[in-house]
């Protein structure tokens, strides 16, 4: 602890010196982090009654995440009119791991679910959102 608080850190000592003693050399800039440029591939799996399962995935054929990203930001709503924007999507979620399980009232059985998602990579940055889906809360 003492050589890196009085050593490392040190802003006076170069990385020729560090390298000289033989200890590490730390960058300073951080390793940037890729932000996907498709939106998630999703399936809704219905599994019982007043639930919705939403599965995501890179692509139809890759059921994994992109390489770099997190997960994914879901945003939703119950509406009977079609949402013209995502800004009306005004509940959310994000999840690190497939699926997103949504539960509902009885009451709110019938209606419809809009929703839309997106990649989130690991320094919090956002890809494209996927366009408005639909389904009927079972």
């Amino acid at each position: 602890r003492v050589i890196k608080v009085y050593i490392i850190n040190n802003p006076d000592v170069t990385d020729k010196q560090l390298a000289d003693m033989g200890l590490p050399i730390y960058k300073t800039t951080r390793t940037p982090s890729k932000v996907e440029t498709r939106s998630p591939y999703m399936k809704v799996i219905l599994t019982e009654p007043r639930v919705l399962t939403v599965e995501f995935y890179e692509s139809e054929d890759k059921k994994a995440k992109p390489e770099g990203q997190r997960g994914v930001k879901f945003v939703y709503i119950l509406s009977d009119e079609r949402p013209t924007d995502i800004s009306q999507l005004i509940n959310s979620e994000s999840d690190t791991r497939t699926p997103v399980n949504l539960s509902f009232t009885e009451e709110e059985r019938g209606k419809t679910l809009w929703f839309a998602a997106r990649w989130e990579n690991t320094r919090v940055k956002y890809g494209p959102w996927s366009e408005i889906f639909s389904a009927i809360v079972p």
